[in-house]
């Protein structure tokens, strides 16, 4: 079951349950789902929409059983080894295969004034004879023929690299972003999911002596965000695959037309980060197969939880019919928002302008379901996310599940629907709910494939239910670190099934780390993933003054934060040295004054963006 974040750009084909998504409806009647299953068993193979657990998961599931005794035990247990066999060789066979796939590896050969890329496989075997030039003076692309115009390789330094990122265009000129290692994480239907370790930036000009003083130190900050924003982890490609899309949009989109064309030709610019980067190679038609695509997963003020505002003249209702439209067009069938915020305090006002502009939208295809997960799950009563199961449970079987045939090329079910998971970041509470809603639906499809018999659960899988719960939570994991700073809260249900102490201490640090880290860090980072997807333009002769200044300075607000570091040290100093409370209770009123205004002009103290501003 396809479960989305309401925020994009998203890792999707990163869950375990994930399904592809369409407009056509789902048959529901007995006689279809009979046909459909026979259908399934005389096909020399059928594969669900199982993602990446692929033979993971497979083989985890061989070494499960179901049964009290030991000969049903035996018998279920070779007949299912039997039907995954056939799911495991279709695994590798079926999906939109990609003609137009990009290389492996490459050689790179680095030259005073040329770098030259070499096609090679994994195994350092040549590709082709033709290889890409990159003249560092002119900033030209040229495809030659090692035949007619060979490679200079007798002063060049060669390294072995996986993939180029993309072309950023820097103060000194353009630099070279290349992946320098990455690990083979998995497979989806037999094609090689990659992520990447690390990345350089290689400068066309080999000196800065042509720039000033502020150019160079511009040059190098503008450097540093782009290892920065890559560094980060949760990049994922494949060269064989188009990651960005899923097995339903792929399967109805499969004309031969499409299909040559070039992985980042075809994937979704929603979910590649590299597009800006890779401008130039993707212009030259040419270049496809060195051409990668790259999938990654509040106004801060020094509150630890800011009250939320509303603008009054928000056309709230205007954007959130054109955005489900929207979402109707790209994906089709049915929406179930879940909204999981507190239906009390601070979120309230938050959680019923949704529900005021659902009701308002009246969208025919769209239903609103409100689950006040802090409420109902208090004092770690995580079992009553049963309730909500509940309220879920038609459209989780209504909605199905994707899965194609090689035996018959054409779709055999399809997905009706989809659901829209929120909390106030759609990280924590969001990841619980729905890796609840893709257990069910992964149960559904395991049924369906008499992997699982009927009646069962993914509980009596021992094995295979922690490789799921672990499997999951570290997505939640990779999410929240891109977008907060630190693992997801809550973990330890996701993982182990309940809440513990222990997880809710390590909820705590997490959550002092994110405060940190979103108030006084975060500012340079969006300035980096603005800079790292083109949304700011290095211009040389207007560099933001702003980047270099520190919260520490010398005007008022600089004043404030040094005074109160002095006041503290003072405090401490008093009480361990002086034998007099007086001193100490002086400083200790004078640090609660400074810190008392920095917290009321927190604004002016946070480390807020500064390249591209709103």
């Amino acid at each position: 079951m396809d479960t989305k974040r309401s925020s994009e750009p998203a890792t999707r084909n990163s869950t375990v349950a994930q399904k592809g998504r369409g407009s056509s409806a789902m048959k529901n009647s007995k006689q279809e789902e009979v046909k459909t299953k026979e259908h399934f068993r005389r096909s020399t193979g059928s594969i669900s929409s199982l993602s990446n657990v692929g033979e993971t998961v497979i083989g985890s599931l061989r070494t499960s059983t179901v049964g009290p005794k030991r000969d049903r035990k035996d018998a279920t247990k070779e007949r299912s080894a039997s039907k995954i066999e056939v799911i495991r060789t279709t695994m590798k066979q079926v999906g939109p295969v990609v003609a137009a796939d990009v290389y492996e590896k490459l050689n790179l050969y680095v030259l005073a004034d040329k770098f030259y890329l070499e096609p090679r496989d994994r195994n350092g075997e040549l590709r082709s004879e033709s290889y890409l030039e990159i003249d560092r003076v002119s900033d030209e692309l040229h495809v030659r023929n090692a035949s007619e115009s060979p490679i200079p390789i007798v002063h060049a330094e060669i390294s072995s690299i996986f993939g180029i990122v993309g072309v950023v265009k820097l103060i000194s000129g353009n630099g070279l972003i290349i992946i320098k290692r990455a690990e083979l994480v998995g497979e989806i239907n037999g094609h090689d999911i990659w992520t990447i370790l690390e990345t350089e930036v290689i400068p066309y000009k080999k000196g800065t002596m042509h720039l000033t003083e502020k150019q160079r130190r511009f040059n190098k900050h503008f450097i540093d965000m782009i290892q920065l924003v890559l560094s980060t982890g949760g990049f994922y490609y494949s060269t064989t695959f188009d990651i960005t899309r899923t097995f339903q949009w792929l399967s109805e989109n499969a004309t031969p037309g499409f299909r040559d064309l070039s992985l980042m030709e075809r994937a979704d610019d929603r979910f590649v980060w590299n597009r800006y980067l890779s401008a130039q190679f993707i212009a030259d038609g040419r270049l496809g197969k060195y051409t990668l695509p790259i999938m990654h997963g509040f106004h801060p003020n020094l509150r630890w939880q800011p009250v939320p505002t509303m603008k009054p003249n928000d056309h709230q209702l205007e954007a959130y019919v054109k955005h489900m439209k929207m979402q109707r067009e790209i994906y089709g069938g049915k929406h179930v928002i879940v909204n999981l915020i507190n239906q009390k305090g601070r979120e309230k006002r938050i959680g019923g302008e949704l529900e005021r502009t659902v009701v308002q939208g009246n969208l025919d295809f769209v239903r609103y379901n409100a689950f006040d997960f802090h409420k109902e799950c208090h004092a770690m009563n995580w079992d009553r996310l049963s309730i909500l199961q509940d309220q879920l449970t038609h459209e989780i079987n209504s909605f199905g599940f994707f899965l194609s045939s090689l035996a018959n090329p054409d779709k055999v079910r399809t997905q009706a629907g989809y659901f829209r998971t929120n909390c106030m970041d759609c990280l924590d509470r969001t990841n619980v709910v729905q890796a609840m809603i893709a257990k069910e639906s992964l149960l559904q499809q395991l049924i369906f494939m008499d992997i699982a018999p009927i009646g069962s659960s993914i509980d009596q899988f021992a094995e295979f239910n922690s490789l799921f719960k672990n499997l999951w939570a570290d997505n939640g994991d990779e999410c929240s670190k891109q977008y907060a700073g630190t693992g997801a809260l809550k973990a330890d249900f996701t993982r182990i099934g309940k809440r513990t102490y222990g997880g809710a201490i390590n909820d705590g640090i997490n959550a002092l780390t994110r405060y940190f880290k979103n108030n006084f860090y975060d500012g340079y980072r969006q300035d980096a993933i603005d800079l790292f997807l083109g949304n700011f333009r290095i211009d040389p002769n207007n560099l933001p003054d702003s980047l270099e200044q520190s919260v520490i300075n010398f005007d008022f607000h600089g004043v404030a934060i040094l005074f109160a570091i002095f006041a503290a040290t003072m405090v401490i100093l008093c009480l361990i040295v002086s034998e007099s409370y007086t001193v100490s209770v002086f400083w200790l009123i004078v640090l609660a004054l400074l810190l008392t205004f920095i917290v009321l002009n927190g604004e002016e103290f946070v480390n807020s963006p500064k390249l591209k501003v709103d």
